[in-house]
């Protein structure tokens, strides 16, 4: 009884610095211009790659705690500094926090469908690393899109004439326009998002199995 308390009480540390490590580093991105990066054709995010890292490091639910954080983060800012066309939907949680909660969910059942269906343990260190970063990179692209469709899907469903509106575009178009800035800029954050995820997780994997194999 003791033991199984102690590797209890182990988990749940090791869950609660895992969550407080990329909460922080969440909240971080969301509060700087770090969050972004300028490039010649699209402003890039990169504030929902901790949430991806929690989902893919610590299972869905220490995922949708992180991505509340960012939720959180992305509603204050809306509210505090209103500085983008979607800030006033943003205000909205069910814009701004409830796609963010399903982005580790997300990232967590690729990570993990992924690795069974190519045969990978997920104790298994040292070997099959291309096939961990086909996993890892395909969580990445997938909690990326969950970002960028959630977000912008309920932004149609919910104020598709606003948006239209204060996009100066014509209310017919609102469909097409939206997923036209899904495809683009949400297929250049996800594969920014792999390269990211990819040399992360090779890095902080070992760590987390490190602290997994010490509780």
């Amino acid at each position: 009884m003791n033991n199984d308390n102690k590797k209890y009480r182990g988990l749940s540390t090791r869950k609660l610095v895992v969550s407080a490590m990329l909460s922080a580093v969440s909240i971080v991105l969301g509060m700087t211009p770090l969050g972004i990066i300028p490039l010649p054709i699209a402003n890039l995010t990169t504030m929902h790659i901790p949430t991806i890292l929690a989902g893919i490091l610590e299972g869905p639910v220490v995922g949708m705690w992180v991505g509340l954080i960012f939720g959180l983060t992305s509603l204050y800012k809306a509210i505090s500094t209103p500085t983008s066309l979607l800030s006033p939907f943003l205000m909205n949680p069910l814009v701004s926090i409830v796609p963010r909660m399903l982005i580790g969910v997300v990232s967590w059942a690729v990570y993990e469908g992924i690795k069974r269906l190519i045969g990978r343990s997920q104790k298994q260190e040292g070997k099959g690393r291309g096939k961990g970063a086909i996993a890892s990179g395909a969580a990445a692209f997938l909690g990326t899109m969950t970002n960028t469709v959630g977000v912008l899907g309920m932004v149609w469903v919910l104020y598709a004439e606003q948006y239209a509106a204060a996009a100066g575009i014509d209310p017919s178009r609102i469909g097409s326009a939206i997923w036209g800035i899904c495809v683009s800029n949400g297929l250049l954050e996800a594969a920014a998002a792999m390269i990211i995820v990819i040399a992360l997780e090779r890095v902080l994997s070992p760590l987390v199995a490190n602290l997994k194999s010490r509780r």
